[in-house]
């Protein structure tokens, strides 16, 4: 007599399969979405922070620091002294005075996530795009 090997037929194994590309699928775009919010939390973290920054330089000297246009604030020149920004965000001093500024920031890991503040109006609520 012969014996029967217990195995998994052919059919089971394709399920198997199937539902581990299934998961991998959902792995793939729930991380993504997820850092998608997670640099616009950083971006905005870093927005609220320069902006507070700023206005305690205000306070505490002649008006608002002025920067030569186009500067970044990457901790290493003369921003130094007012904000140094997380490591993912790109802060760029776009134009101002000591009375008004417009800073653009972006996140470095996704390009897509980008706002400004611009105080000409006195508002200081970052919006999505950049300064014009």
């Amino acid at each position: 007599m012969r014996q029967r090997r217990a195995a998994f037929t052919i059919v089971e194994l394709l399920i198997v399969i199937v539902v581990i590309g299934v998961l991998a699928t959902i792995t793939i775009f729930a991380f993504g979405s997820w850092r998608q919010r997670t640099a616009e939390t950083e971006v905005k973290n870093d927005i609220t922070n320069v902006v507070a920054a700023m206005k305690s330089a205000r306070n505490w000297g002649n008006g608002y620091p002025i920067f030569s246009d186009g500067t970044i604030f990457d901790g290493a020149n003369t921003t130094k002294s007012v904000y140094t920004p997380s490591t993912n965000v790109l802060i760029t001093y776009f134009h101002g005075d000591a009375t008004k500024y417009c800073m653009n920031i972006q996140s470095k890991v996704i390009a897509s996530v980008y706002y400004y503040v611009d105080t000409t109006s006195g508002n200081t609520n970052p919006a999505k795009g950049v300064c014009s």
